[in-house]
């Protein structure tokens, strides 16, 4: 099971009238903060990390993504954008599982997640 863990911070209220302070403990409101979890792109990636691979059906499980999008994220973002050398095998069950081969990114990708950009087509430098 996947809890969100919830920060409760005190915000003071805003005073009812413009100068008017309000320094009132009651006045306060309480606002729930959600800490992040991990993203789901990270999310895939370590479940194509393992020894065993993932399948479509647990990629869809662990991320809340439908086929078509997972499918689209393996290929135009790992594949295309990231570079990562994805390897795709029919299991004797009829399942095909997913991993990644050499379980590490390229050296030019960004490791820390952040914004990777594509690299200029030829013809195009300028």
């Amino acid at each position: 099971m996947n809890a969100l863990a919830c920060k409760i911070a005190a915000v003071p209220s805003q005073p009812l009238e413009p100068g008017v302070a309000s320094n009132d403990a009651a006045a306060s409101t309480t606002k729930v903060v959600a800490e992040r979890g991990p993203s789901k792109s990270a999310t895939v990636l370590k479940l194509l990390r393992r020894k065993r691979s993932a399948s479509l059906p647990e990629l869809q499980a662990a991320t809340g993504r439908q086929a078509p999008s997972l499918r689209g994220f393996l290929s135009g973002t790992m594949r295309k954008r990231l570079q990562f050398a994805l390897a795709a095998e029919l299991g004797s069950d009829g399942v095909r599982r997913y991993r990644i081969e050499g379980g590490t990114a390229p050296a030019d990708t960004a490791s820390d997640g952040g914004d990777v950009s594509a690299p200029a087509a030829p013809g195009n430098v300028g």
